[in-house]
């Protein structure tokens, strides 16, 4: 998978994502206050942000991307306004033609409900 041009699809279209990653403040990060977060570690918390879900979706395993995927996009159009929410429709989008690249764009989308 690609991960580093979809990474850098996911914070050019939503940088806010880079500072809820590592906090909005630098000096933090020299502090001993920061912890180390990995993406999978992600999966099992509730109440994610829908852009922080559309990053976990990068390492969610296979067999469960589809059902988390729909969820995000549930979340993504009940939490977010019309702009934001086509932006993650993408990204989710995106990220599972990454994952599955025997589907097609035009299948992912008929089975994502979109």
């Amino acid at each position: 998978m690609r991960t580093d041009s979809l990474f850098y699809r996911i914070f050019s279209a939503a940088p806010q994502v880079l500072f809820q990653l590592i906090g909005q403040y630098r000096t933090l990060l020299t502090s001993s206050q920061v912890q180390i977060c990995y993406l999978d570690e992600l999966r099992n918390r509730p109440n994610l942000p829908v852009s922080l879900g559309v990053l976990q979706l990068v390492v969610e395993p296979a067999q469960t991307t589809p059902d988390r995927a729909r969820q995000l996009l549930q979340q993504a159009q009940e939490q977010l306004s019309d702009p934001l929410t086509t932006v993650i429709i993408e990204l989710v989008t995106t990220t599972l033609v990454y994952k599955f690249p025997q589907m097609s764009r035009q299948e992912i989308n008929e089975s994502s409900g979109d």
